[in-house]
């Protein structure tokens, strides 16, 4: 295994399917890779790409490929929250790569299966002795893939490696309700130091050792809406390779990696190495420091791509990204002290890596949202710690418990199942989902009384500060000057320097009561919005 950066290994992918010396029966055209963000008119039930195929599904439903190649490959960057609760783990990330291959009803198996190995023997110099493959056991509308045994066994991979798994694990079905669809490969690494490891291990007994770094899909077959599947003319593959994944192999026993392979993470590579480095001289933990290195730099690139933190969809998924990396960097201590040198940094690098263009002030978009949220940080682990001893003849933290900071005061669930859990404390979840969705049906139901966050706010808070959020600490507040009193499309809207309204957030109701001025007039209030973090108070005529 030879020395390759990650930059190495992008040009030898490139190199390898469109160089001057490549065959021409092998010769791809490069597709810009699309969006992390999805557009609502393409896919509403989807926010971001998470994975390389998605924005090629039209050019497999027959649209023609821009290029007019049925032969195309690229690099996707791809954003996947679903397992966000691993990702300081091995091989887990929030924002990942995929470098994937695509026939177009050109070629099929054979030509799939003697390519990946080709790629990974002979340009990225794996140990052929360290690989293993699964394939397609059998089911109702689908044979066992035999012809895929045979090919692998040709690029002589023994017939010991070769497993057979159900269609759980290697049949690739369509996300939609009708979708060409099929049997898939999996090519896995042995991450482990023997040269020759057993001939008994294989995917089916010697998982824990196996990590997959490769999956080609054939697609073979079409569903319909019934779930009936037919057998498609034109039969097309679909490849992915995790590209963090494969620098973690090549660059194993090279210069970044220096321990049992088994023991390594996608962090030791460079893609990762010099953020850890950087944040080495802290006291934080090494899961700390994955997590603020990976969720930092999916946060910068959503932000790049004009993504703005707020609390709906998409948008809300962007700032629990943010506030989860700023938790845990705080810890305890709720200090922003440091965090915005570290996003200039990760900034730095990101743009190394990916010869991008992220901005100062994409990281001014991070450092703000992460001053907003050390406002309630505070606040939020008094109460919490509170509960605990209000209950220290108990260890679980109530549903009700867990709603109320969320429904109130906004603090996301996964974030106090953080906090509790130093306590050696866990949260019953019995009742949780349902209170969610119960509040979120008062909240459509009253959606009538509401404004809409849509709105462009922009001019009436322009020059203005962000107001000071003083919480229920207090129901007076001294020098409270208001900035604003005025009429908006039809709506009274007051804006003060500080308040302890709490307003509209996701699916949580504001405050709504009286403003008493000092002259004595009464202001109240029937709504609160937080736009860009001034708070708009809606005002009864």
């Amino acid at each position: 295994m030879h020395h390759m950066k990650s930059v190495d290994i992008r040009k030898a992918w490139q190199e390898f399917w469109e160089w001057t010396n490549t065959p021409p029966e092998r010769k791809h055209v490069w597709s810009d890779p699309a969006s992390l963000i999805v557009k609502s008119s393409e896919d509403p039930t989807t926010l971001f790409n998470t994975a390389w195929m998605q924005p090629l599904v039209p050019y497999l439903m027959g649209k023609e490929h821009p290029s007019w190649s049925k032969r195309v490959y690229n690099i996707q960057g791809c954003v996947r929250t679903t397992d966000i609760d691993e990702v300081w783990d091995a091989s887990h990330l929030t924002f990942f790569e995929m470098m994937g291959n695509w026939s177009l009803g050109d070629y099929f198996k054979k030509e799939s299966v003697a390519r990946s190995y080709d790629f990974l023997v002979n340009v990225l110099k794996l140990n052929p002795n360290k690989l293993c493959v699964s394939v397609f056991a059998w089911d109702k509308d689908a044979p066992r893939d035999e012809e895929t045994v045979l090919l692998w066994q040709k690029q002589w991979i023994p017939l010991h490696k070769i497993s057979y798994l159900w269609k759980s694990d290697n049949r690739r079905w369509p996300a939609g309700s009708t979708w060409p669809c099929g049997p898939d490969t999996e090519i896995f690494y042995r991450v482990w130091e023997e040269e020759f490891p057993p001939d008994s291990s294989n995917v089916w007994n010697d998982e824990e050792n196996r990590m997959e770094i490769w999956n080609n899909v054939f697609m073979a077959y079409y569903k319909d809406k019934t779930w009936d599947f037919s057998e498609l003319t034109e039969k097309h593959v679909d490849t992915w390779m995790w590209f963090e994944r494969i620098c973690m192999v090549v660059q194993h026993q090279a210069w970044i990696i220096q321990w049992p392979l088994k023991n390594a993470s996608v962090y030791d590579t460079d893609i990762f190495k010099p953020i850890l480095d950087y944040l080495s001289e802290t006291e934080l933990s090494l899961s700390a420091k994955r997590i603020i290195a990976d969720h930092a730099r999916t946060a910068l690139q959503l932000v790049h791509e004009w993504l703005i933190p707020s609390n709906e969809s998409r948008w809300y998924i962007l700032r629990r990204i943010i506030r989860r990396m700023y938790f845990q960097w705080t810890q305890h201590w709720w200090t922003l002290e440091g965090i915005e040198e570290v996003l200039y940094h990760i900034k730095e690098h990101c743009n190394t890596l990916y010869d991008g263009t992220i901005s100062n002030q994409t990281v001014l978009v991070l450092y703000d949202e992460c001053k907003q949220f050390a406002k309630t940080l505070h606040a939020w682990e008094k109460l919490v710690n509170q509960m605990i001893e209000d209950r220290s003849w108990d260890w679980i933290l109530s549903w009700a418990d867990a709603f109320m900071l969320y429904d109130t005061y906004g603090f996301p669930l996964e974030l106090t199942q953080e906090l509790v859990a130093q306590a050696w404390w866990i949260i019953n979840l019995e009742w949780f989902d349902k209170a969610m969705h119960d509040a979120q049906e008062r909240s459509r139901a009253g959606s009538e009384q509401k404004f809409t966050q849509s709105t462009d706010w922009s001019a009436l808070i322009e020059w203005l500060p962000p107001t000071e959020f003083i919480w229920y600490m207090d129901l007076e507040a001294d020098n409270v000057v208001i900035l604003r009193d005025t009429r908006v499309d039809g709506k009274r809207v007051v804006i003060t320097n500080k308040t302890p309204f709490y307003a509209e957030s996701w699916w949580q109701k504001a405050d709504t009561w009286i403003i008493e001025m000092d002259d004595g007039a009464v202001i109240e209030v029937i709504n609160v919005l937080n736009y860009w973090w001034v708070y708009l108070h809606f005002c009864k005529e």
